[in-house]
């Protein structure tokens, strides 16, 4: 009956584009998708923070849901989730309830109680298209047979 909502289909407030340098922290309530450079920490009450491929945050970063594709060279705390993508780097320390990890991704965990569940990543590259990524494949057509 109800959807539940995925992290990509979250709503952005804020960009720092690819080829904009953000210096100095930043704070708020709105999901922010990083695909620039930030120098400087980021904390926000609620929401989102994604970083991109081409993402790099020089600082702590702190949300609900934290996805990270680029590379992170700070502090981690999601209140909720983190994701950690195919190219995703994290260089520090990590605190949050659940940390769903791609296999190829480079994170360096101590244990720690603040983790209560790791998933590895078992699904098939490319089988969800995020953003603007475009799939080359047809759907699959399923007939009824009488």
């Amino acid at each position: 009956m109800f959807k539940r909502r995925r992290t990509t289909d979250a709503e952005f407030g804020t960009y720092i584009g690819p080829d904009a340098i953000a210096k100095g922290d930043i704070s708020g309530k709105s999901n922010i998708r990083i695909q620039g450079t930030v120098k400087g920490n980021i904390k926000l009450k609620k929401g989102t923070i994604w970083v991109d491929k081409s993402g790099v945050v020089k600082g702590a970063i702190s949300a609900t849901v934290i996805v990270v594709h680029g590379k992170v060279g700070g502090d981690v705390i999601a209140k909720k989730k983190l994701e950690v993508g195919a190219e995703g780097i994290i260089r520090g320390d990590i605190r949050c309830r659940q940390v769903f990890i791609s296999s190829q991704s480079k994170v360096r965990m101590d244990e720690d109680e603040g983790v209560t569940t790791i998933f590895q990543e078992k699904r098939e590259e490319d089988t969800v298209p995020m953003f603007d990524e475009e799939t080359n494949t047809k759907p699959k057509v399923y007939e009824k047979k009488p």
